[in-house]
């Protein structure tokens, strides 16, 4: 009996419910047990250059503050490009902010390590009475190190590139299906509006898609695309459930009014364009929005398509004259292409839907371009 208990314990370990849970334990953690594997080969890395340095000079500003920046270097390289993957016209606010939170943290922790009078106040503090005066100095450096963490994560590194899914808003999709399939593992969820209008034979639309895509991923962002020359018939409703509505201004002859009417409503109004659309045509809205999306394919409103290399050249233009514009690419993106788009976000739909495993594969699109840059 005890051996036939042990073993339903092993088949409860080992089921697929469990070995999921782990796999998204461990998912969700990425970007902390990264930064902690960073943070210790950047420490070790400081520890030489200062070991170095102690038998050269006596300098005291320099063996502190040399060795550090040597090490904050290396950790936000590191950071950049194996955890977060931050688009290469965002790098240079991103590095601006990672020193200033770094030397921050580095002169507090001076502070804290050169004035015993303010160390000992901390532990004569009724809210830390620990005899052991080592663990209350490593408390202090881990509540040191999660203030860094928590900083970074949300003002370093917050533009790192992020993956959303597809979907339509036709009702012809199983969404219980496909959050079976992909869970939270994406970073969004693109929603996909496309009438007669626009595209002939499409499915008409079942707004109640939304419900039930804010049921599954009640904590995700949801950014919804309108392909309508009366996109005022969908508005009303997306605007309910949605963070960012994209409208395409060459389609709607009431752009201006639609946009006011979605930020009216708190929500993110985003412009819509084709990789194939003359830049100089919309050159002069871009200052107007803080969100683009681009289409990298032939035939919106279709999927499965191949994204469009043309698309780069429309790309580049765009980031030329704005770096603060949020660019989202929909369309063909896969493996082999993410890494050459630099943009802060993509949308992929078939390539993950229809993939052996959609999970393993928007992890993939969300790491792989680390290590193609």
């Amino acid at each position: 009996m005890a051996k036939t208990h042990t073993m339903d314990k092993v088949k409860i370990l080992l089921s697929d419910q469990f070995l999921k849970d782990i796999d998204y334990l461990f998912y969700k953690s990425r970007h902390l047990i990264l930064y902690i594997l960073f943070g210790f080969i950047s420490i070790f890395f400081e520890f030489i250059i200062k070991f170095i340095l102690l038998y050269l000079t006596y300098n005291f500003f320099l063996n502190l503050f040399f060795p550090a920046s040597m090490g904050i270097m290396l950790m936000y390289f590191l950071n950049v490009k194996y955890n977060f993957n931050i688009p290469k016209k965002k790098r240079i606010r991103s590095f601006f902010y990672f020193l200033i939170i770094s030397y921050f943290s580095l002169i507090l922790q001076e502070i804290l390590n050169s004035n015993h009078t303010l160390f000992n106040a901390l532990i004569s503090n009724s809210l830390m009475q620990v005899d052991n005066y080592f663990i209350i100095r490593l408390s202090i450096l881990f509540i040191l190190f999660s203030l860094g963490y928590l900083l970074h994560t949300r003002i370093s590194f917050r533009d790192f590139k992020r993956v959303g899914v597809a979907i339509y808003a036709n009702g012809v999709q199983p969404v219980k299906s496909i959050y079976d399939k992909i869970n939270q593992y994406p970073d969004f969820i693109h929603v996909d509006i496309v009438d007669k209008t626009v595209v002939d034979g499409a499915t008409e639309n079942k707004i109640y898609t939304f419900e039930i895509i804010k049921a599954f991923w009640k904590n995700k962002r949801i950014e919804t695309h309108i392909m309508s020359k009366d996109p005022n018939r969908w508005i009303d409703q997306a605007i309910l459930y949605s963070d960012i509505i994209y409208l395409h201004y060459d389609m709607d002859k009431n752009f201006l009014e639609s946009v006011k009417k979605i930020k009216k409503n708190n929500v993110i109004a985003g412009l819509a364009i084709h990789y194939k659309t003359n830049f100089e045509d919309f050159k002069n809205l871009i200052p107007n929005f803080k969100n683009l999306l681009i289409l990298a394919i032939d035939k919106p409103g279709h999927s499965g398509q191949e994204f469009q290399e043309k698309t780069l050249d429309l790309l580049e233009k765009i980031n030329n004259i704005n770096h603060r514009i949020n660019i989202c690419v929909d369309g063909g993106v896969n493996i082999s292409n993410i890494s050459k788009i630099n943009s802060i976000s993509v949308v992929s739909g078939s390539e993950v839907l229809n993939s052996v495993n959609p999970r393993r594969k928007i992890m993939s699109l969300q790491t792989v371009s680390r290590f193609l840059s």
